[in-house]
């Protein structure tokens, strides 16, 4: 997995995730690599007013992952799913993936961080 950390044309903060192949982003389809094209597509939103965005994708990997990612926070990231907690510290950007095994019900899940001294908590 990897994410793209990207500005709208709208000038919200945003990332894509995806798979990196030859230094590109995009997606396996049928057991082949697709690069995305166009204009980065994905999860935005207003860091200033939200803190944080974090979004859950279900995939259709043959271990059928659950993932999350969140862009452009920088402080260690905590993610809670049925009973399972993963900490993840974001990268560049500020862009993290998180995965779990399996497909699960994300209702009730949690994240936790801490953006500009403040603690900050989203339940999805």
């Amino acid at each position: 997995m990897a994410i793209r950390v990207f500005s709208d044309d709208q000038g919200r903060e945003c990332f894509q995730l995806g798979r990196l192949s030859g230094g590109r982003l995009g997606t396996v389809l049928s057991g082949q690599f697709r690069a995305f094209a166009g204009n980065p597509v994905g999860t935005c939103g207003n860091l200033t007013k939200d803190r944080v965005l974090a979004v859950f994708e279900r995939r259709a990997h043959p271990s059928g992952r659950s993932s999350t990612g969140s862009a452009p926070a920088r402080a260690p990231v905590t993610v809670k799913l049925d009973g399972e907690t993963r900490r993840v510290t974001p990268g560049g950007l500020g862009g993290f993936v998180i995965v779990f095994e399996g497909l699960r019900d994300v209702g009730g899940a949690t994240l936790r961080t801490t953006v500009n001294g403040r603690p900050v908590k989203r339940r999805f």
